[in-house]
């Protein structure tokens, strides 16, 4: 229900293909070597700091994400993470006729650690507490992520297994009785890096999931001293490609992202606000 497209059906997890901040959706949702909801090897590289992001999809359709993130001595860092997708079904009697909204979610809760093993190579994991909602039948899963990260003066790689053991339960009640049902959720595998090129970073990933490939380009350009432009190109589904694109302001204290991706299908069309703070 929370997807327009029947392609989502078979896949538990597809609220979290709809992870990461305005950055990342602008790079093309390219983020293994960015962001520490793709990657938690990411996490070694942050600094204390707090990040929200709001996204718009289709079908009044909303995504919520936080993110607090602290370094760690020596030379790690931790993150916590929640990520929410949320919409609302109107309800309607036997007869065509209204009745109450019913609400519909999927919610993800992460903690993530990370630090460097070796000089240039960093690694991390993060365990996951899924939740969800469906018309007021609850359920939960959990799952777990790691990754690592090399970091080169121009060159970026990294690789992340994601959803490892990943599972959302639900439990239903009708007529007197209760059953539960259990959703695997496909392991991701994310493979991908970033160079800069004379103050151009370029990045490229590729995702295997459930016997799918995707993949995505983006670039990153430095257009002035607090103002970046970003754009970028996805694979969706064999479906064709979705286009995105944004910017970034930066300031002292903290950076501020917009994001916008079309969608052949139009299941992942929309814009995406991210701002975070340092301190």
């Amino acid at each position: 229900m929370l997807f327009s497209n029947h392609a989502w059906a078979w896949d538990a997890g597809a609220f979290l293909k709809l992870e990461g901040d305005a950055r990342t959706v602008a790079l093309g949702c390219v983020g293994v070597v960015s962001d520490g909801f793709h990657n938690p090897a990411v996490l070694g590289l942050e600094v204390r700091s707090l990040e929200a992001s709001y996204r718009m999809l289709s079908l009044d359709r909303a995504v919520y994400e936080l993110g607090y993130f602290q370094a760690l001595e020596p030379e790690g860092g931790m993150g916590l993470l929640w990520h929410r997708v949320a919409t609302s079904v109107q309800g309607r009697d036997v007869q065509g006729e209204r009745t109450e909204e019913l609400g519909v979610s999927n919610s993800a809760f992460g903690i993530g650690v990370a630090r460097r093993v070796c000089r240039k190579l960093y690694g991390g994991f993060s365990g996951w507490v899924f939740g969800r909602d469906l018309a007021g039948q609850k359920g939960g899963g959990f799952g777990l992520d790691l990754g690592a990260l090399w970091r080169g003066k121009r060159w970026r790689f990294g690789v992340a297994v994601q959803h490892l053991g990943g599972s959302v339960s639900l439990r239903n009640g009708y007529w007197g009785r209760e059953s539960s049902s259990r959703d695997r959720i496909p392991v991701t595998l994310r493979l991908g890096g970033s160079y800069n090129f004379k103050g151009v970073e370029v990045y490229g990933e590729m995702v295997r999931e459930g016997g799918r490939t995707e993949v995505g380009f983006g670039a990153e350009l430095e257009a002035g001293e607090n103002f970046v432009l970003r754009a970028g190109a996805r694979s969706w589904m064999g479906s064709g490609w979705s286009l995105t694109g944004g910017f970034g302001l930066r300031f002292p204290k903290m950076s501020v992202g917009y994001a916008f991706a079309t969608d052949p299908i139009g299941a992942e069309a929309g814009h995406m606000l991210s701002t975070r703070f340092f301190f």
